[in-house]
């Protein structure tokens, strides 16, 4: 009996031990509960996947958040839909991209919708988005096993997993760097998750965006062909037409048809967008929300038998518009065809044609506002503390752009060979009137400064008079008022050399004199506000 007691009493001691170190790293150190999971790697030598850090940025973004409206699913809603511009037809409700891969898979867009939907319980709106090109559900979105899909669902959405997310799994990074790195001697305890341009792009962007991030496809920017990508990164198949690309994508890669399972519970044979659209409506039930069902736009090219053959968008098409069909709290943005030069990659809409995406997705939602009940909190006026600064030596949100260069000492970009045009992104204050300010590393008597215009949303900013402050030339623009209020302060900005107004096509260009322009910083802030060194 004697060495049963001190048996209990060891463990007695050990679990009050246990308690108190978890009491005491609550106390001291407290992290907040997404960073309490096991969820990020932290692998010595390694860094996180793409996938997994874009996951891990949303969730830490957004963990508080309380939107209306939240959107799910793979890359092609991430790349597609700007939150600022939806909201503005959603009489001030609020909206949010969630959206991050397909390697998520529907469980795992599944798990994120569920954590902000029970976190928040104000969503009233559940939007599913997914490219049909080969992203409608299948097997291989629900059960393949290099899905992340098990991971989020264990880390962020179980209940009983949550039990064992104690205070010290947040203080991993810190313990990792330590034995790994020598807290810091190795490696930077700073470092980003993982130097990807477009996780890098996100983190700065993901606050004022939404969730939303522009896609990195092609490394120049040049859309050129559906399966560019493709071509590029297989070599195998780098001779490949688009028709037989078509075929391997049917017959190799599993894409092909609307496919089907047989239904245990309900002993009958269903699509699995049947299957995934009953799981997701019964979430947006249990929250008393509506379920849209929206796909990304397609090229028309797919609309060629060839490709119906793989993908088959006209069935999904059929099978989406049969489900609302049968269920009055669902409603359906079915497939749009457009240019096929509107693309990056086949699933991917072009960072160009981002904004023209968003307002398709803004225009489906403002039909339901009538269904919705009324806005608890409005969407607020968006503000920043200070000027905006897209610097052109870190990760701003460009598209067009060169690779940074160093001119003496100077960190610059390039609107890239072949063009005359270049986009930025960013968010500035939306009741004041904004001033645009170029730091150039050009002479002051410059040609290219003379032709460059700027434009927000197809209206052209005026000019003001240059500063040149030592050897930095500030090229200056008064924003069209209309325009930074337009979408709460969200900006796509165009640069243009040649002093157009709208985005004009990739087309190269012999004679383009972008790459003369040579951008230090674009800075964004009120007319009075001083310039930065």
């Amino acid at each position: 009996m004697n060495s049963s007691i001190s048996h209990f009493s060891w463990v007695g001691l050990a679990v009050a031990g246990f308690v108190a170190i978890e009491a005491t790293i609550s106390w001291w150190a407290p992290r907040p509960e997404h960073q309490r999971s096991n969820f990020l790697e932290y692998a010595f030598a390694k860094t996180e996947s793409v996938q997994r850090a874009f996951v891990m940025e949303k969730v830490s973004r957004f963990d508080d958040a309380r939107p209306d409206i939240i959107q799910v699913g793979d890359s092609s809603g991430l790349h597609a839909v700007q939150s600022p511009i939806v909201e503005s037809y959603l009489g001030g409700r609020s909206f949010l991209n969630l959206s991050v891969a397909s390697n998520l898979g529907y469980p795992g867009y599944y798990a994120l919708a569920r954590r902000i939907m029970e976190r928040s319980g104000s969503v009233k709106v559940l939007v599913l988005y997914f490219t049909p090109g080969g992203g409608a559900p299948r097997e291989a979105l629900l059960n393949a096993k290099d899905i992340m899909g098990p991971d989020l669902q264990r880390e962020f959405a179980s209940p009983f997993n949550r039990l064992f997310h104690v205070p010290s799994l947040g203080l991993r990074k810190e313990v990792t760097d330590s034995v790994f790195y020598l807290n810091g001697r190795l490696n930077q305890t700073d470092r980003p998750l993982v130097s990807n341009p477009g996780y890098l792009m996100l983190r700065d962007i993901i606050g004022p965006s939404g969730g939303w991030a522009r896609e990195t496809d092609i490394p120049d920017d040049h859309i050129n062909g559906l399966f560019q990508m493709v071509r590029r990164n297989s070599p195998p198949l780098a001779g490949y037409s688009d028709d037989e690309l078509a075929q391997y994508y049917g017959t190799v890669a599993g894409v092909a048809g609307v496919p089907s399972m047989f239904d245990w519970k309900k002993l009958s044979r269903r699509t699995y967008i049947e299957v995934v659209l009953d799981q997701y409506l019964a979430l947006a039930r249990e929250h008393g929300a509506r379920l849209v069902v929206a796909t990304n736009p397609m090229p028309q090219a797919f609309q060629r038998e060839v490709f119906q053959k793989t993908f088959d968008t006209r069935g999904v098409a059929r099978e989406l518009a049969a489900y609302a069909a049968r269920h009055a709290d669902v409603s359906i943005l079915n497939i749009d065809y457009w240019p096929d030069d509107q693309f990056s990659v086949f699933s991917h809409v072009g960072t160009p044609y981002a904004v023209a995406s968003s307002k398709r997705v803004g225009e489906h939602l403002a039909g339901l506002i009538g269904q919705l009940p009324p806005v608890a909190a409005p969407v607020q006026p968006f503000r920043n503390a200070g000027p905006v600064s897209l610097e052109m030596a870190a990760s701003p949100t460009v598209y067009g752009f060169s690779d940074s260069e160093k001119v003496g000492s100077r960190v610059i970009r390039r609107i890239r060979p072949g063009r005359f045009e270049a986009l930025a992104f960013a968010r500035s204050d939306s009741e004041k009137p904004q001033e645009l300010r170029i730091a150039t590393a050009n002479a002051a008597d410059d040609p290219v400064l003379k032709t460059l215009g700027v434009a927000i949303y197809g209206v052209k900013a005026t000019r003001l008079p240059d500063i040149t402050e030592g050897d930095r030339h500030w090229v200056r623009f008064a924003l069209p008022e209309s325009e930074t209020r337009r979408y709460n302060g969200w900006l796509e900005i165009l640069l243009s050399t040649r002093g157009a107004a709208t985005w004009q096509g990739d087309a190269l260009h012999a004679d383009a004199t972008g790459p003369t322009l040579m951008i230090e910083r674009i800075e964004i802030g009120p007319p009075a506000a001083p310039l930065q060194n």
